[in-house]
């Protein structure tokens, strides 16, 4: 099986493990390693966690296999092992908080209000905080909001986000758990309310943790996606929600995919919707399967992990989903492409119905961890079958390959979007970081850093040729000028053509410490793109604060809307900002 790379996997240049995305394995490790146990399963205090007890052995097994433990495991994944190297530490302090309080009072005690306010206008924003916080039951969770998807269809607009927040208040409420939190605006993205949690899974053994995705199909037809775990069956996968009010409501989440979790980790899940059609809905997510019987076993006995972008489609808005998932792309990674793999898919519907899948791939030629590409496919047939992947461009890893300056976990990613206007209907646009620029670094294994820039290129024949890619942000760099990190692009494009892209930005420091939120802004088709500050003030990199993230987690991506129902221009663009001293999602209109 040939090796296409992905960011699932992707190894860390200095040496430590790391992987999927951040908010996809902090909805997995939580609930398989007994903070969705204290929500539920059977019994009280002890037996109430034995169910996790196993699933942590297992990914012991799993990162202990020498197949495995080479390559970097960053977010979801990421989460998980770092949460299983802790249980036994961990596992008797949920049993402590439990018994400490009733499950009321200490939910009661974690309360959230407040709004997300945005502004029209490239630099009239004026950020605030998205929750009041009221830390009752711990100073050590409950305060993390980050990793944004939102959703805009006319008057209605919807934020999701990573939720310590929601975690704590479900684990400890009796039914499922649920870590996604969301905001809602029913004036076009002026302002937003916060929702507190969705409808979290009805069993306790059940639970929805993180990586959301959020698309509309109308004013009033929502949809979010998240991981989903299900410790009583050892079920893996992906859970959608329906909101039929505008956002204002969620159904309990329901499996459109699942995987035995005892063979199968899976993370980064992407929604998207026909909007010519908009009861077909697709699912794209990355797969990590290590039973071995896909790739088989080394010499050793040991199973040779798969790493695969798979895809499940429903034409009945989400009431069905495909039987099987069908494989975009996959690799072994095997003796002879040791680094390879496939993450950080994301998914968009052209014209016509045409699908279009993009990733990114790692490790491609075999023993380079560093050997990076932007690639996508597309389905002509309602997502059936996939082209053979095209390589858009090779991409040179930011940081030191898993982690950038502050100890933050970060990606190379690609955003995809597709033209609405009537002079760019159906070109394919995608965004990435990319070190344009390295500068010497003595604590790498490459002996370099690199430093990071937003990119851009499009195609105009179906995602068959693509323009050379072009620097997004424009900030001098090199000589008298420092070289400081833009990361984690999100982009989308509006009616009008407009083409906008959000990153986090470190210009406005010298150190290369504090960031910004910028957007870049195109109305002439990506020939050129107007860079603007959309933060009044720069703020650091929070890390480790939170007991139920991984130490490097700050989210691993954020998302750009535009209106579905196609009657307003402009876009929304959503945020975590750590201004405050804690990530607060904040929202910009522009």
């Amino acid at each position: 099986m040939r090796a296409r790379s992905n960011r699932g996997n992707e190894p860390k240049l200095s040496g430590k493990p790391r992987g999927f995305a951040v908010g996809s394995l902090l909805a997995i490790a939580i609930a398989a390693f007994g903070l969705s146990g204290v929500a539920g399963a059977q019994g009280a205090g002890t037996s109430r966690l034995a169910v996790f007890d196993s699933l942590a052995s297992n990914l012991h097994a799993f990162a202990a296999n020498p197949n495995s433990k080479n390559r970097g495991l960053d977010g979801a994944v990421g989460n998980l092992l770092a949460l299983s190297r802790r249980w036994s530490t961990i596992r008797p302090l949920l049993r402590n908080l439990d018994a400490a309080r009733s499950r009321e009072e200490i939910a009661s005690s974690l309360s959230f209000n407040g709004l997300i306010a945005g502004a029209f206008g490239p630099l009239a924003f004026a950020p605030r905080q998205i929750s009041d916080i009221t830390l009752g039951a711990t100073r050590f969770t409950g305060f993390t909001q980050n990793e944004t998807a939102n959703a805009w269809c006319g008057a209605n607009a919807v934020v999701a986000f990573n939720d310590t927040g929601s975690e704590i208040r479900t684990m400890l409420g009796g039914a499922g758990t649920s870590a996604i939190g969301y905001s809602r605006s029913s004036n076009h993205g002026i302002t937003f309310s916060y929702q507190q949690t969705p409808t979290p899974p009805s069993n306790s053994w059940q639970a929805v943790m993180g990586n959301p995705s959020i698309v509309c199909a109308n004013l009033n037809d929502f949809y979010y996606s998240a991981i989903w775990y299900d410790s009583l069956n050892n079920q893996i996968g992906v859970a959608v929600a329906q909101s039929s009010d505008g956002g204002a409501t969620f159904t309990a989440p329901a499996p459109a995919v699942l995987k035995s979790s005892l063979t199968d980790i899976i993370g980064q899940d992407k929604l998207a919707v026909d909007r010519a059609n908009s009861g077909n809905l697709y699912l794209v997510f990355a797969d990590i399967d290590y039973s071995g019987s896909v790739c088989g076993r080394d010499q050793y006995g040991q199973p040779i992990p798969r790493y695969a972008i798979e895809l499940v489609a429903s034409n009945d808005g989400g009431g069905a989903w495909s039987n099987q998932p069908v494989v975009v792309d996959q690799v072994c990674a095997d003796q002879n492409n040791p680094y390879a793999s496939d993450v950080w898919p994301q998914v968009a519907v052209g014209p016509g119905g045409v699908v279009y899948v993009a990733w990114e791939a790692m490790g491609v030629n075999g023993l380079d961890p560093t050997a990076r590409a932007i690639k996508i496919a597309r389905s002509t047939d309602s997502g059936a079958t996939f082209s053979v992947p095209v390589t858009v461009a090779n991409v040179v890893a930011i940081g030191d390959g898993a982690e950038i300056q502050g100890f933050i976990a970060s990606n190379e990613a690609p955003s995809l979007a597709i033209g609405q206007g009537k002079k760019n209907g159906g070109v394919v646009y995608l965004a990435w970081a990319n070190a344009t620029y390295s500068v010497k670094d003595a604590l790498t294994t490459t002996g370099l850093y690199g430093m990071a820039d937003v990119m851009f290129a499009q195609s105009s024949n179906g995602g068959v040729d693509w323009s050379s890619p072009m620097r997004v942000n424009n900030n001098p760099e090199g000589g008298r000028f420092p070289y400081t990190d833009q990361f984690e692009p999100a982009m989308n494009t509006d009616k009008t053509g407009k083409i906008g892209i959000c990153f986090y930005d470190r210009r406005r420091d010298n150190n290369n410490f504090l960031i910004d939120r910028f957007c870049a802004m195109s109305v002439n088709g990506g020939a050129t793109f107007r860079n603007f500050k959309v933060t009044p003030v720069n703020f650091p990199s929070l890390v480790g604060q939170d007991i139920m993230v991984a130490p490097n987690y700050m989210g691993a991506y954020d998302t750009v809307s535009v209106d579905g129902t196609g009657v307003a221009a402009g876009l929304i663009d959503s945020y975590a900002s750590n201004t405050f001293g804690n990530p607060n999602v904040m929202a910009n209109r522009f």
